[in-house]
Order: structure tokens, then sequence, then C-alpha cells
């Protein structure tokens, strides 16, 4: 389908005469891209600002024949222009221009809210918002928020997966807006994947939201949550959910009951290093305790005197747990 179809579908909604497969065709639409929604949004308001939406009709042809008749040579006769096609093309591009800074100029109101957005490629990128908040952007990703917060709200739409470090505002909630679901705060820190549509809080409270529902769910520090469009319901992550997914944001390591199997698999994917535990029981040993991402040798340190195993490092990034009980 081409934009002009989806534009005529716009003015059918306005006018309340679209039909409910139209309604879910341009709900998709509006959905695939920000700008859809920005071509919406200005159409929408030039319909409650004047009652209806008239896009001037614009032919090239028509211009030119215009300029034509304008320009007349010395003995009074007409001079036909022949314009060659670079040219044209350059000219009806920059009349296009001028109509489309008319319209804005028309539609849009001098104090329309100015956005900046950020996209990411196959690199990570730290974003700092006008209230010092950070959005840490993962790969493929995509956000997009006003250049300035207004005094009531502290909106960011976002597509991908990012975590956020929310600036404490009582006054203005923070919210990151997902195609399905949408996350609100006052101040706090929180992981949003818009492609599994949930949420895991690090710090503080979130409330997560259904678009276009009342019913919501309310998540604390080491809580996740998601929609599940299956049962189209929102739903509780399991209690056992370890936080350490989230080490390279918060630079911490939180282990609460953790077996050493599972420590041991965590550490050898951040830090790149590989163990071997001799005594296969003490695999199943649990461990309680908190570190810095920088304190690697404290933990193994801590976790063997604990534990009584004996850490050798052998050559490279490898290390051999000797002994050891859970006794």
């Amino acid at each position: 389908m081409t934009e002009d179809f989806y534009i005529q579908l716009i003015y059918k909604q306005l006018d309340k005469n679209i039909s409910g497969e139209e309604e879910r065709q341009l709900s998709d639409w509006l959905a695939e891209d920000v700008d859809h929604q920005n071509t919406y949004d200005a159409i929408r308001l030039a319909w409650d600002t004047t009652g209806e939406a008239e896009v001037p009709d614009v032919s090239l042809q028509d211009e030119f024949a215009k300029l034509e008749t304008q320009m007349e040579a010395e003995d009074g006769k007409v001079v036909p222009m022949r314009w060659p096609r670079r040219l044209a093309l350059a000219a009806g591009f920059a009349l296009l221009l001028l109509a489309g800074y008319w319209l804005s100029e028309q539609i849009l109101p001098s104090n329309a809210v100015q956005y900046a957005e950020v996209q990411t490629g196959e690199e990570t990128r730290k974003v700092i918002l006008p209230d010092n908040s950070v959005i840490h952007l993962e790969e493929n990703s995509y956000i997009k928020y006003p250049v300035e917060f207004d005094e009531k709200n502290r909106p960011v739409e976002l597509k991908g997966k990012a975590f956020f470090e929310v600036a404490k505002d009582l006054q203005r909630p923070f919210s990151v807006m997902t195609k399905e679901v949408s996350v609100t705060v006052l101040g706090t820190s929180f992981l949003v994947d818009s492609r599994r549509m949930g949420v895991q809080v690090a710090t503080g409270k979130v409330r997560l939201q259904r678009n276009s529902s009342e019913k919501f769910l309310d998540l604390t520090a080491g809580q996740r949550g998601a929609y599940n469009p299956g049962k189209n319901k929102l739903e509780m992550g399991p209690p056992n959910i370890s936080e350490n997914n989230l080490v390279k944001y918060t630079n911490k390591w939180i282990f609460k009951n953790q077996s050493v199997q599972e420590i041991l698999l965590e550490l050898n994917k951040y830090y790149n290093i590989n163990f071997k535990v001799e005594n296969p029981k003490l695999k199943t040993c649990t461990f309680t305790s908190s570190f810095g991402v920088e304190d690697l040798e404290e933990i193994l340190e801590t976790m063997s005197g604990v534990l009584g195993f004996e850490v050798v490092k052998t050559a490279g990034k490898n290390y051999v747990l000797r002994g050891g009980s859970c006794e």
C-alpha cells in the first residue's frame, strides 16, 4: 500500500467513516514507523484546528505554464521555455519544499515540541537526557524524546532494548513507550525490551501498563514483568530471575543463594574466563554476597573461604577449583 492510501485512512478515521478492517490497517501502519505517527499527528492537529486539513494541489506543469506567460520577449511574443530535465526536477523539488514549508507554517504551531532521535547499529550508546537521566541504548535500537521536557511529563519512545537510570523527580513521571506496553516511574533504574514487551527492575519501583488499557503491573527491584500476547495479559516473571543479567549497567554482582555452578557461568560470560571444578558436589553449593565488577579476585577468594575450595590459576584465563564442601 502507498502512503497516500494510509493518509486517506487517516481522513476516514477523523471523519468517523472508517471500517474495522481499515482501522486495523491504519493502526499497524502507525506502529511501523515514528514518521507515520508524525504524519498522523500533523493531520490530526490541522483537523482539530480547522475542521479539515487540505493539502494544496500543486501542479508543476501548471506552475511552469504560468511562469512562461509572464516572461515575454521584447517584441511582445511569448518565448517558449525548454527546461532541461535535471533543472526541471530541481525546480520541482524546490517547489515542493516551499509547499511543505507553507504547510508547516499553517498546520504546526510555533511552539511545537522539538524531538531528538538516536538510532544504533551494531554499537551501543550512552544518551544523557535533558533531566540528566541516562539511557544505555543497546544495538539496533531507537529512542525518541523531547529536546526539553515539559513541566508535567518526561516521555521517551523506545524500539529495541535499553537500560534506564532515571533522575528522581516526584513532580514529573518518566514514561517509556513501546508498541505494546509503557513503563512509568518517578526515579529508578530498569531494563526495557520492546521486542519481548517486558521490563526488569534494578532499583526502585515501576509500573508496567498495556497500551490502550487500564490494566497495569507494579514491579519492584529484582522483579520482571512482560505482556503475553497469547493470553493478552501482563504477567510477572519467575521469582528466581538472576539480577546479574543487569551487571553491565549496574556494575555490581548480587548473589542470592545461588549455586556455585550458576555463579561460575555468570563470571565466565562477563570476564571471558574458564573454570574447571574438580569436585562435582561443589557445583551445587550455594553462596550469598555482593561485589563490584572490578572485584573478581575478591569474589573467588571470598567464595573459597566460605566453601573451602582452593583456586588455582593456570595458563591464560583458566582457573581450577579443587576440593570444597557445602558442610
